[in-house]
């Protein structure tokens, strides 16, 4: 039999029950750690699966738009073709009213598809003998596209380059002209501008930071956004196994060559052609959310079985005090001050294990219910996939559990109000604090001021104040490079106003928003305060608290 107390609750348990009770504990404790593990982990195999599956998404996409760009223009060449002669391609480059006829036809055409930057003739010579933009009797035999079709290739698809006639960096799509015998006779070539054609399309998209899109075949890269450099446009050299294999589409994991980024690369083959459209989505970006729920859910574990071995110590201590409290009452009265000093070292661990879950775990709860937040804004305010209903419902309940185990940690942390309230009071408490950061820091002044008749605060009210100005003073010592910092509190009938107002450099609008500013604005709400920070540019921040008092009757 031993005696165990906890709180002022003692009981007697048998030793047999309680290794019982012991092995209960250790197994509840093992299978809410697995599941802790499984669930981080299996949340960051999906939001791995669904990096995938947006990126086949852009990829299908992408492919979908520029294959039906390339199918246009061909469609378009093929239909201003049928119209022109051999002399159109081969005759005379000097004007007349046959080449107006001509130029008219092809602005007509070029009409059809604004992008059109360039619409060229081409004789078998290599010289420009009509077109739109720029002038006539152009060489342009060097031109990777003339070799080609010359050879007898009939359709060409070009690297992205610059438009000699439009001076538009795009990619020219050429079809060969042939005689009636089936010769060369010179070739019709459309320039799809790359900023008008492509790129918009890309941007429409929401693709996100580092995010890359190309188009390749087998042996070239023709495009890559965002980069506009012509020797990464030229050179970036991306191994995809499956291109090379002819296959139709699939996902790689590989580092991205034009930024040096591990991304999940998505290809699919734009129908009729060789080129493929390859999208490549940074994996750290995507999983950074998951990877913290993951490693969150991994410490969960281990504080887990800290607290199992915490517990299975304190019952080993409550067996040994109940062998020491029979002895002592058999015995002397050292005994029993024993006992009590053990009491007493139990009772600061639990202390110091609310002031750990005030300080650590309600921390991580309130980034856990902000990364939940911001996953959910990223779903509704970008594109429309499959799951993303999912993802929402996932995040509402990471948030509501988020909210429930934050307002737990708060519960619990609020029986260990700080001794001097309960001492001082909460002016002379706060008063107490300026005071240390005065000999803590010498550098900055710390004035405080206190107006009005000073009621008794209620206690969850007071350590919430407490915190509050706490958290803005520290503030003011890292972010603000103060020299002067005053806190003022007014007690009016209804009411208590605090203003902590220093003379640094202001708070920046991109930090009105950070963990530090979010958990004094969480404490106001939790009293039914309202919280204010202002910033006066280079002249200082004002943190304001308004709380509503309950004036004794």
């Amino acid at each position: 039999m031993i005696r165990i107390s906890l709180l002022n609750l003692k009981m007697s348990l048998p030793l047999n029950r309680a290794k019982v009770v012991l092995l209960t504990a250790w197994t509840v404790t093992i299978v809410v750690a697995v599941f802790l593990l499984y669930l981080g982990a299996d949340g960051y195999t999906k939001t791995k699966e669904r990096l995938v599956d947006q990126a086949s998404t852009y990829a299908h996409l992408i492919a979908e738009h520029d294959s039906f760009g390339f199918f246009l223009a061909d469609f378009i060449l093929k239909d201003a073709m049928e119209d022109m002669t051999w002399d159109d391609f081969n005759g005379s480059i000097k004007p007349s009213p046959r080449k107006d006829l001509v130029v008219k036809k092809l602005k007509n055409h070029q009409g059809r598809v604004p992008s059109i930057a360039s619409f060229t003739a081409v004789g078998a010579d290599g010289i420009r003998r009509v077109g739109i933009v720029n002038k006539n009797g152009t060489d342009l035999s060097s031109r990777t596209y003339f070799k080609e079709l010359k050879a007898g290739r009939d359709l060409y698809i070009s690297n992205f380059e610059d438009g000699l006639a439009s001076g538009k960096p795009g990619i020219h799509i050429a079809r060969r002209y042939n005689t009636p015998n089936g010769d060369f006779g010179g070739l019709l070539l459309i320039n799809l501008a790359a900023q008008e054609f492509f790129f918009p399309f890309y941007e429409s998209i929401s693709l996100g930071p580092h995010v890359t899109t190309s188009l390749r075949d087998k042996s070239r890269l023709l495009i890559a956004y965002p980069s506009l450099d012509r020797k990464i446009q030229i050179t970036a050299d991306l191994t995809l196994p499956g291109i090379s294999a002819g296959e139709a589409r699939g996902v790689v994991i590989n580092t991205d060559p034009m930024d040096g980024l591990k991304k999940v690369f998505a290809y699919e083959r734009l129908q009729g052609t060789g080129i493929y459209a390859v999208v490549g989505l940074p994996i750290s970006e995507a999983l950074n959310g998951a990877l913290r729920i993951l490693i969150l859910a991994i410490i969960s574990a281990i504080f887990l079985f800290l607290g199992m071995l915490a517990f299975q110590e304190w019952l080993k201590k409550n067996i040994e005090l109940g062998d020491a409290v029979k002895s002592a009452e058999l015995a002397n009265k050292e005994r029993r001050h024993l006992i009590h000093r053990i009491n007493t070292v139990t009772e600061d661990e639990r202390k110091y294990i609310a002031a750990e879950i005030h300080d650590v775990l309600n921390a991580t709860v309130i980034s856990i219910k902000l990364a939940a937040g911001n996953i959910k804004a990223s779903v509704i305010n970008g594109p429309h996939f499959a799951g993303s209903g999912n993802i929402l419902r996932l995040t509402e309940q990471i948030t509501n559990d988020a909210q429930d185990l934050y307002s737990s940690g708060r519960s619990i942390v609020a029986r260990l109000r700080p001794e001097i309230l309960d001492v001082l009071g909460l002016d002379k408490a706060i008063a107490e604090m300026v005071g240390g950061y005065n000999l803590s820091h010498p550098k900055c002044a710390f004035k405080f001021d206190c107006a009005g008749e000073v009621l008794q605060v209620e206690s969850d009210k007071a350590i919430a104040i407490y915190r509050i100005v706490q958290e803005a003073l520290s503030n003011s010592i890292k972010h603000s490079n103060a020299s002067i910092v005053t806190v003022s509190l007014r007690f009016t009938s209804t009411h208590l106003e605090i203003h902590i107002v220093d003379n640094g450099v202001g708070i920046k609008v991109d930090n009105s928003s950070g963990f530090g500013i979010l958990g004094m604005r969480e404490r106001a709400a939790h009293i039914g305060g309202i919280f204010k920070i202002q910033s006066h540019g280079d002249h200082g921040t004002d943190v304001q608290i308004l709380v509503p008092l309950n004036r004794p009757t």
